[in-house]
């Protein structure tokens, strides 16, 4: 807590030095009194905060343009601290200084106030407050001439005020509208600009009666002449966007207004009819529905109005390469051009609009596509960057909204469209703007990904263009990380064969993007190198173009800092190793993926590039790296479960499984697999190792004897595991480990114990008897697998267990939790699974009622997980359940 004293000498220092007669010594006190407010440090009592306010609103006063500045700001500062009798006097005091004869003072009040009105938190004060505000404001404004800049800030503090508290503010609202109305058809932009802001604050919490009054009159107001017109469509478009759903009843009145607006030759009229027409069809696309047609014409119209500039013929074809950037546009050449030309506002607004329909009426996409489709294509040879960044960006939408639906009928009009598209986009890519080629690639990466393999015709110059796009020294980042992701994009999406000619280009080009020093650009070249090799691979003599990519892609394995291209650098090794035998090159690089291994940060990356080794068709010897690969690999199963778990487990168990399926050069023997990977079960103290970690190796185990061709290994296994079990001898991590292989046995590989000499559902039942508790519960995960591994079987015994055999039950009922959090994780339930849902539900609702508090927590989890499997059926059956038993 402050000291009071301590304050009290503070405040009366800093109120000394406010009143210094140097400007630096006020400055620096109103900066350290904000800085104690700032951090909460003081805390005033009402002497002093009297005294504080009276200093910051004389100091509005002051001489020195910095020190009123600081005052400003304090005044915000403290907005929040003080009593509601000193914001009140704070509020009186800036309103009477906004009517002062100086505009300097009227200017720094205004902005005190509105300053201070925006840093007060919401509450009772700050309603209290808009109350006495509001009316004093509305008397400011009335009396401040139509020039002064004051009207500005005194217009927003309104609307902040309404935005704030506007409904409790209700018996301010009828005057409120008139002030407000009558400065939106004010005479300076700046004030009716503000004016409709606050009007569309006022509207939403408006009653009914007076937004549709305020509506009318602005309707009314459509009939003036053509600048306060303006001002009234904008007004429209505030309100449509602030109360949308009170606004749909007037639609019927104001389309066909909008839309003969539209029609008119006054440029700027009809880019705001165009705006407003936009908003309709976004705010209220059901109610403005009626009137798509006629927006479809007015919009095509507006897209193509260009009256100074004639596209002929010769023009089109050197367009791209004269006026593209502007940098070697010369007026001489086009009498016509008119600097003063408002006409692409129109068109930038038609393209808008057009975005809107697209975006908005998912349902007619077929319609859309064949009515706009040709026409943005043919204005893609537009004049102006700004109307052709738009016009870009609805065509992207088009094929963002196919990406999704996948509509056939919609792919056939678009492939239709494509020759006309990509020559006009290969035309552009020719061209000098790099902002527009920019473009190009933007929309041709979404063309790939909703209509795959459709740009074969002209692979060859689009893959020029990109080459050259990228190797352009004026070039930014983004650009070519865009270039690259088109790349990324094509590359998978097409046969081999399209590239075949550009990979002269495409090697060298890549491969010195791989070596950017900007890591985004470098890790986005990996993934198109990583295509790109695949490329190599299928084109005849590609084995001798490889080696720049390899170069350059083992240079980042061994050299680079960067995470996300540390990454992509040890995926893309995985691809090269896959597709190439590279001698002893490929020996340094396998090394480089092991060394990979071994670290936290890319462990995951690096075992799915080794699993992509392993699967080659290349036979690639893993011989040299197995004596350190082996014992890593246990290690990584030694930490703990935040270490080896998830992704990371999965694609261990993924590489161990296709190292055992594959005839790899050197490939150890099942045993010996066994003995590398098993070895610290049997060689470590039991304390060395977490439950956690013996899960991890007892999954790996099972996933060798699973992927095993000859399952005679895997029963081998399974009935060693239960003598492990039986041994009096055994170590209760030796335990541990053999109830949960022989429950990821019965998982993954659960033919095994069709024939076997002993019942192992007996064998796990055996450790609920255990006096140890992690074999207790490694016990009922080691059930739960083995359910899991054979449904028909056993989950009608597990459901048997639960009832019959109360001593094991609260057991048997973390396995059944088991099991139904692994159908949670499949994308679709197993069809035995559902089958018997209503038999798992029927013994958990009979053992809700258990005694035990441990049972019943465990049931609970089973409802609330089973309900996963199918809500629809499940949730309202628990629901009604839950009603009926709590009566």
């Amino acid at each position: 807590m402050s000291d009071p004293c301590r304050n009290a000498y503070t405040i009366a220092n800093y109120l000394e030095k406010m009143n210094s007669k140097d400007k630096d010594f006020r400055f620096m006190a109103v900066s350290d009194l904000m800085a104690e407010f700032t951090k909460n440090n003081i805390k005033l009592d009402e002497d002093s905060e009297r005294k504080v306010v009276r200093m910051l609103l004389r100091l509005l006063e002051d001489n020195n343009g910095e020190v009123q500045n600081l005052a400003v700001r304090c005044l915000g500062t403290i907005a929040g601290s003080v009593r509601e009798y000193n914001c009140e006097s704070v509020v009186d005091a800036l309103c009477e200084n906004m009517q002062a004869k100086t505009d300097e003072l009227r200017e720094v009040s205004s902005t005190a106030l509105s300053c201070f009105i925006k840093a007060m938190p919401v509450g009772a004060t700050a309603t209290k407050i808009a109350q006495r505000l509001l009316p004093k404001l509305h008397s400011v404004l009335c009396k401040l001439s139509p020039e002064c800049s004051a009207k500005n800030e005194v217009i927003d503090i309104i609307g902040e005020v309404l935005a704030r508290n506007g409904s409790t503010l209700t018996n301010f609202h009828t005057e409120a509208e008139k002030v407000l109305l009558s400065h939106v058809a004010e005479g300076r932009p700046s004030v009716r600009k503000r004016a409709i802001s606050a009007l569309a604050h006022l509207a939403v919490a408006a009653s009914s009666d007076l937004f549709n009054h305020i509506v009318n009159e602005i309707i009314v107001g459509l009939s003036r002449p053509k600048a306060e017109a303006r001002t009234m469509m904008a007004a429209l478009i505030a309100l449509a966007r602030a109360c949308p759903q009170r606004f749909a009843a007037f639609i019927p009145t104001v389309v066909p207004l909008f839309l003969g607006y539209a029609a008119a030759e006054d440029d700027e009229q009809r880019e705001i009819a165009l705006n407003a027409l936009e908003t309709m069809i976004v705010r209220c696309p059901k109610e403005s529905k009626e009137f798509y047609g006629k927006m479809e014409e007015q919009l095509k119209s507006a897209l193509v109005h260009d009256p100074n500039y004639s596209y002929d013929e010769d023009e089109d074809e050197d367009m791209e390469s004269t006026n593209g950037d502007g940098e070697d546009f010369d007026d001489d050449d086009y009498d016509d051009y008119d600097d003063d030309d408002l006409s692409w506002k129109v068109r930038r607004a038609a393209a808008k609009a057009i975005e809107a329909m697209i975006e908005t009426r998912r349902d007619e996409e077929l319609h859309l596509s064949e009515t706009f489709g040709p026409l943005l294509i043919s204005r893609l040879k537009e004049r102006e960057d700004n109307v052709r960044s738009d016009i870009f960006s609805v065509y992207s939408a088009v094929m963002k909204r196919l990406a999704i639906s996948r509509s056939s009928a919609v792919v056939g009009v678009v492939r239709a469209q494509l020759p006309p598209l990509l020559k006009a986009v290969v035309k552009i890519m020719k061209g000098k703007n790099a902002k527009a080629r920019q473009q190009c690639f933007l929309l041709l990466s979404k063309v790939v990904r909703a209509v795959p393999n459709s740009l074969s015709p002209c692979m060859p110059e689009l893959v020029e263009g990109a080459t050259a796009s990228l190797e352009d020294s004026g070039a930014s980042s983004q650009m070519k990380i865009d270039v690259l992701v088109f790349l990324e994009d094509a590359l998978p999406s097409h046969e081999a064969a399209d590239f075949f000619s550009s990979t002269g280009r495409l090697v060298p080009t890549v491969s010195k993007g791989v070596r950017d020093m900007f890591y985004k650009v470098s890790s986005q070249a990996l993934v198109v190198a990583a295509h790109l090799l695949d490329i190599l691979h299928a084109k005849p003599g590609g084995v001798a173009e490889v080696e720049p990519l390899c170069s350059a892609i083992f240079d980042k394995l061994r050299g680079d800092v960067d995470q996300e291209v540390k990454e992509k650098a040890i995926l893309a090794v995985g691809v090269l190793l896959r597709q190439f035998a590279l001698g002893d090159k490929s020996i340094e690089l396998l090394k480089g993926l092991v060394d990979r291994v071994n670290n936290e940060a890319t462990q995951l990356t690096a075992l799915k590039a080794l699993s992509m080794v392993v699967d080659s068709a290349q036979n690639v010897s893993l011989l040299p790296v197995l004596p350190s690969l082996l014992p890593l690999l246990s290690q990584q199963l030694k930490k703990n479960s935040r270490a080896v778990k998830g992704a990371t487990l999965n694609a261990l168990l993924e590489f161990v499984a296709t190292f055992v399926r594959t005839p790899v050069p050197g490939k150890p023997t099942f045993e010996q697999l066994l003995d590398h990977l098993s070895s610290p079960i049997y060689t470590d103290t039991q304390s060395s190792l977490s439950r956690q970690s013996i899960h991890s190796f007892a999954a790996v185990v099972a996933a060798v004897a699973a992927s095993e061709e000859d399952q005679k290994n895997a029963s081998k296994l399974g009935q060693k595991l239960a003598e492990q079990l039986n041994h009096g001898q055994a170590t209760d991590a030796n335990k541990l480990f053999a109830l949960l292989t022989l429950g990821e046995l019965g998982k993954r590989a659960p033919s095994i114990f069709e024939k076997a000499k002993f019942k192992v559902e007996e064998i796990i039942l055996g450790s609920f008897t255990s006096p140890n508790e992690d074999i207790k519960s490694a016990g009922a995960i080691a059930l739960g697998a083995l359910v899991v591994g054979s449904l028909e079987k056993y989950l009608p015994f597990v459901l048997n267990q639960i009832s019959t055999q109360p001593k094991r039950q609260y057991l048997v009922l973390h396995a059944l939790k088991e099991v139904i959090a692994f159908e949670m994780t499949l994308p679709e339930c197993d069809a035995a699974f559902v089958a018997q849902v209503d038999a798992v539900w029927a013994v958990l609702e009979k053992h809700a009622d258990c005694a035990e508090e441990g049972t019943r927590c465990v049931v609970a989890e089973c409802l609330g997980k089973l309900c996963h499997v199918n809500p629809a059926l499940l949730l309202p059956r628990l629901e009604s359940w839950g009603k009926y038993r709590a009566y």
